[in-house]
């Protein structure tokens, strides 16, 4: 799209005329980039703006801002000009560009287990244009965040000179972008993916509030607490029993402050309060305040308020076997959630015992790796509030089996094994002596099954996706010797189980590995089965050197399928997955033998394979 030229102004400017020259450059790039879609149409006009950007005499006030932005420029010009031709990145940067920073500026950059918005916009610059843009951009808008804020108004007022060429949000926008909400009233809006809604309030110094939002016709949102210079409070995070979103906050000083909602889905109405409160809560409901406890150690506590929830933290050792006890006070019932920073699950527990002085709640556990984990004490219910005291122990419980193939303990072949996941964590691995070709049907009564070969690696495990209920594994052994069994329990839970090991009555049509793959002929159709979940099928054909060969897998009743090419050893060379037919095109390095595995990827079902040159 051509743009039309600015004329050039000679002279020192007020701030209003450079805000108008300012506005007009910039929209003379951003007109070209999303408008002719090129990268040097984008090139030509950041040229143009930095030569005549560098013939204005800017107020004294705007000279800091007045180089940062000139050298954003060059930089940007510089990247435009490197990324000739590659105008597809263009066309997407110019679309989504202001979008992602807005998302960037004002999504909380922790507290959520869901993307981190706030990285997007700078990996999104060092894909596009690289690292030195996004500095000099960045330089740019902390020039413009030093200058007074009448000034930056008058800017962005005047001409809309924005000080990032990526729309990157200010301070100022604050001003613009806000709804009036009273302290104890209920705000009902809707809000669409790609925008947010701004409220804003004023809060007394020493005053503990509580903002929630609660879902209209959309439940998927993300909450924040801003000040007023546009530094981030507070992340809203959901209470504990229901889908609502929490900030509890005591404001440092009086005057306003802002509440950002969006959601993470399409449009949808939600209602948002904020309520003064008068109580006073022990231990921060989350882990970014999470208080220390030392492992030996024992804390008193109180759940103060309904809905509220006590974090603790403390440091774990790899392989430590670890006990969690909290007893009831005052505190009729409690629940109790063993996590990672991450919000990942990995334990919780609200049966252990009653009140009384007796364990409400235990949890023993063996920490997977060296770090910081976090304990959440709540009570059970959504008004139960009441005092508890909390310890964290180091434990030696009693283990059944052994958890790695070194200790495994051996299994016999049509003899059942009963057995015990004795802590969250816990894992029981035996040993089976295998028979090459044989096929092994491995059942347990609840939990998860891992077939490992001598150095634990994970051969197949007994994810079923036409069952996911299913607890077993059917497994031909693909060489004679020891191979293990693991053994635990689903969601961070413990137990009893029963492990059996028997012959399987399924008839393989082809067998799952190389030494005794069948032979197929190029351009020949071959029919198959995966006759249970697991099954591999591997065939061999010989290639010529330099031929391009199609080898393509047509389903029959099997609804997925994935396919793999291998060198004749077995090792990697290629492979497709999809949903139903699956497709290689591949040209041989060299002649030889070379084989194709088909597997089923969770279901079973047959197939036809052909390996041909393409037509």
């Amino acid at each position: 799209m051509p743009h039309a030229t600015p004329t050039a102004v000679t002279g020192a400017l007020s701030v209003d005329a450079y805000a108008q020259a300012c506005q007009s450059d910039l929209n003379a790039i951003i007109q070209d980039g999303q408008g002719s879609g090129t990268w040097g149409a984008f090139a030509r006009a950041a040229d143009e703006t930095v030569t005549r950007l560098d013939q204005l005499v800017p107020p004294t006030e705007l000279k800091d801002f007045h180089e940062a932005r000139l050298d954003a420029l060059r930089i940007v010009r510089d990247g435009a000009r490197a990324r000739a031709g590659d105008d597809n990145v263009l066309r997407t940067f110019g679309t989504f560009a202001q979008t992602v920073a807005t998302l960037g500026f004002l999504i909380p950059s922790s507290g959520t287990a869901y993307w981190d918005f706030a990285k997007v916009l700078p990996a999104l610059t060092y894909l596009v244009l690289g690292p030195d843009a996004y500095y000099s951009d960045a330089a740019a808008v902390w020039a413009f965040e030093a200058l007074p804020h009448r000034t930056q108004a008058a800017l962005e007022n005047a001409g809309r000179c924005p000080p990032s060429l990526f729309d990157t949000p200010t301070t100022a926008d604050f001003g613009k972008w806000t709804i009036a909400i009273d302290v104890g009233a209920t705000v009902h809006e809707a809000v669409a993916y790609d925008e947010l809604d701004v409220f804003r309030f004023t809060a007394q110094e020493g005053q503990r509030y509580r903002i929630d939002v609660g879902p209209g016709t959309q439940s998927n949102f993300h909450l924040s607490l801003w000040d007023s210079d546009g530094g981030e409070l507070a992340p809203g995070l959901p209470t504990i029993h229901s889908s609502d979103l929490r900030i509890l906050w005591e404001a440092p000083s009086t005057g306003d402050y802002y509440a950002v909602v969006g959601v993470w889905d399409p449009t949808g109405s939600y209602a948002i309060t904020v309520s003064p409160v008068d109580y006073v809560d022990d231990y921060a409901n989350y882990i970014y305040g999470a208080a220390a406890i030392d492992v030996g150690a024992t804390i008193r506590g109180a759940i103060d308020y309904g809905g509220d929830a006590d974090a603790l933290r403390f440091t774990a050792q790899e392989g430590q076997i670890y006990q969690i006890d909290a007893e009831l006070g005052t505190l009729s019932d409690s629940h109790m959630v063993l996590f990672q920073h991450s919000n990942q699950g990995l334990a919780s527990e609200g049966i252990y015992g009653s009140s009384g002085g007796l364990t409400a709640s235990r949890i023993v556990w063996k920490a997977p790796s060296t770090g910081e984990f976090y304990i959440r004490m709540e009570g059970y219910s959504a008004n139960s509030t009441g005092s508890y005291t909390l310890a964290v122990s180091i434990a030696n419980p009693d283990d059944d089996y052994a958890d790695t193939v070194e200790a495994a303990d051996a299994i016999t072949v049509g003899t059942p094994v009963p057995g015990a996941i004795d802590y969250v964590g816990d894992v029981d691995v035996f040993r089976l002596a295998a028979q090459q070709g044989q096929i092994y049907q491995v059942d347990i009564g609840r939990g998860n099954l891992e077939m490992l070969d001598s150095t634990g690696g994970i051969l197949t495990d007994s994810r079923d996706f036409q069952d996911p209920d299913a607890s077993h594994i059917v497994w031909e052994a693909p060489s004679t010797g020891d191979f293990y069994i693991a053994v635990d329990i689903w969601g961070g839970s413990t137990g009893s189980y029963t492990l059996t090991v028997s012959l399987s009555s399924i008839v393989d049509d082809h067998a799952g590995y190389v030494e005794a793959a069948d032979a197929i002929t190029v351009g020949t159709p071959v029919p198959g089965a995966i006759d249970y979940v697991g099954d591999v099928d591997v065939f061999r054909f010989t290639a010529r050197e330099g031929q391009v060969y199609q080898i393509d897998v047509e389903v029959g009743t099997l609804s997925d399928s994935s396919l793999e090419l291998q060198d004749s050893s077995g090792g990697f060379l290629a492979s497709d997955s999809a949903i139903g037919a699956s497709r290689i095109v591949w040209e041989a390095p060299s002649a030889g033998d070379y084989h194709v595995a088909v597997e089923g990827q969770g279901y079973t079902g047959s197939y036809t394979l052909t390996v041909s040159p393409p037509t």
